[in-house]
């Protein structure tokens, strides 16, 4: 999670963020490579990243749920 935080410290102060701060980060970390075909991921904070990888992985991989979200999306 450090590169996270370093990617977040200009919009903290110029610090890193805690850990425990960084989780939508290493949510959007775990869907751009879910999306860049990741199939294992190694997290510290399993609960949101499960449900992270199962939006982004349906979105990305299945045709029905990505027409499904878009849908919704539009809505």
């Amino acid at each position: 999670k450090g590169f996270i935080g370093r990617i977040l410290a200009p919009f903290n102060n110029g610090e890193a963020p805690p850990p425990e701060e960084r989780v939508a980060g290493t949510g959007a970390t775990l869907a751009i490579s879910i999306a860049n075909g990741a199939n294992i991921i190694r997290v510290h904070d399993v609960a949101p990243a499960v449900q992270v990888a199962r939006v982004a992985d349906a979105i990305i991989r299945s045709t029905n749920s990505t027409r499904a979200a878009r849908a919704t999306i539009k809505n």
